[in-house]
């Protein structure tokens, strides 16, 4: 899955947009310590469903989680919605096989507040999406 996490990572970093609702930047797995807010958290899911094989190909869902941090419950939501709107109409390229399909779950996105490490007021939104990969079957 590291090629669908890179290309996830590049296509959220080259979106000019996105850059602009979420200037804290992009990061796998966690941010670092002191990341500027917004920012966006993307992590990989287990998906629920199971891998298919046809005429040579293997198809297989991959589940990605993608979290907003912010001071407002709207700067997160925008920053979610633009993460929506990048794969929406283009899924992301991969260095081995094709990405078939990227789709928001069915009411996956989430939006709550909560407390930062000072004691200060943090919001997260949350989205998932499910890409659909089709690679050679080995």
């Amino acid at each position: 899955m590291k090629s669908l996490i890179a290309a996830v990572l590049a296509a959220l970093e080259n979106d000019s947009s996105l850059k602009s609702l979420a200037p804290g930047g992009v990061h796998a797995g966690r941010a670092p310590a002191g990341a500027g807010m917004p920012f966006v958290v993307v992590t990989y899911r287990a998906s629920a469903r199971g891998e298919c094989d046809t005429a040579g190909t293997t198809v297989s869902p991959a589940r990605m989680e993608f979290e907003i941090f912010a001071s407002s419950a709207s700067s997160a939501a925008d920053a979610a919605q633009r993460v929506l709107a990048v794969f929406k109409s283009s899924p992301p390229l991969l260095e081995t096989g094709a990405c078939l399909s990227a789709a928001a779950v069915t009411d996956s996105l989430r939006i709550e507040a909560g407390a930062g490490p000072e004691g200060e007021n943090v919001w997260r939104a949350a989205v998932e999406i499910e890409f659909l990969i089709e690679r050679p079957a080995p």
